[in-house]
């Protein structure tokens, strides 16, 4: 035989394994130069028959410049079936993790697909609730408007009453008030928080923070006339409760009366001056002689 193999071997008979070949009785012989490569006369039968015999001896002639050969190292003989049994188990058990691998692929594939199934559901949830959330937001942006709205009607409504405003927390401290309350009284200078403390009135202001602190503590409305530079007011101190009837706080309200008690103090002299005149009318009548006296 002469010259090199073109196919090697060891692949040739992975193939086989791989694709199995029909084979036919008997035995066939085929020479071959080189151990490591296949037969080209195995390889043309195969490629013209497309058949194998049932046993192929592949054998290979080697010559060694020795006058003779010892015994055990005249045949050699390779047995090439246990090799393709092997490879045969090999290529079964690499088939078999294959297909096992395919199966948890496929069954990993399947938990995939079901994790985005849920994941496409939360999604629309999510979707639902972000527009749930835009109406909320916008129902509250609306409400939130028409309490600001409220807020500065009812600020409107106390800067334009005349008599003073103040609403006190459950500490008898100034929460807010009207401008007359800052004008008229001097109660606003300070920040909110602070003391009811009227300007250069310590006295009364000491009056009317116990009389405040009575008012939160039973949660009964009192009314009291005070003279506040120089003028006299009627002050009604209101508790402020919730609707469940926790007292959040007071009102108080100043009214001033100067003019009113002005007014009556005039009437009391008048009718003290009738009640002097009356009197003297009286005497002077008794001093008088009757007819016949």
């Amino acid at each position: 035989a002469g010259g090199a193999d073109a196919l090697a071997l060891a692949p040739f008979l992975r193939s086989l394994m791989i694709e199995p070949i029909p084979r036919v009785p008997r035995t066939a012989v085929f020479l071959m130069s080189d151990t490591e490569g296949t037969p080209r006369a195995m390889l043309h039968n195969l490629k013209h028959n497309m058949v194998l015999h049932e046993r192929n001896v592949l054998l290979t002639v080697q010559f060694h410049e020795v006058p003779v050969m010892p015994a055990e190292e005249r045949v050699r003989v390779q047995e090439l079936e246990q090799e393709l049994v092997a490879t045969r188990e090999h290529l079964q058990t690499t088939i078999e993790e294959l297909e096992t691998s395919i199966e948890e692929t496929q069954a990993l594939n399947e938990e995939l697909q079901a994790s985005n199934e849920e994941l496409q559901a939360s999604n629309e949830e999510l979707q639902s609730t972000n527009e749930e959330l835009v109406t909320v937001n916008e129902e509250l942006e609306h409400k939130t408007n028409e309490h600001s709205a409220l807020i500065e009607d009812l600020e409107n409504i106390q800067n334009n009453i005349d008599s003073p405003l103040v609403v006190v927390d459950t500490n008898g401290l100034i929460r807010q008030g009207n401008e007359a309350a800052a004008k008229t009284l001097g109660l606003l200078h300070h920040a909110p928080g602070t003391p009811l403390l009227i300007t250069g009135e310590t006295s009364v202001s000491a009056r009317l923070s116990a009389r405040v602190q009575r008012v939160l503590a039973h949660a009964k409305p009192q009314d009291w006339r005070a003279v506040v530079n120089k003028r006299e007011y009627f002050i009604r101190i209101r508790p402020h409760c919730g609707k469940d009837g926790t007292v959040r706080g007071a009102l108080l309200a100043f009214h001033d009366i100067t003019e009113l008690a002005n007014v009556n103090h005039r009437l009391r002299r008048s009718e003290d001056r009738r009640k002097n005149l009356t009197a003297r009318q009286a005497g002077l009548l008794d001093c008088i002689p009757t007819e016949g006296a």
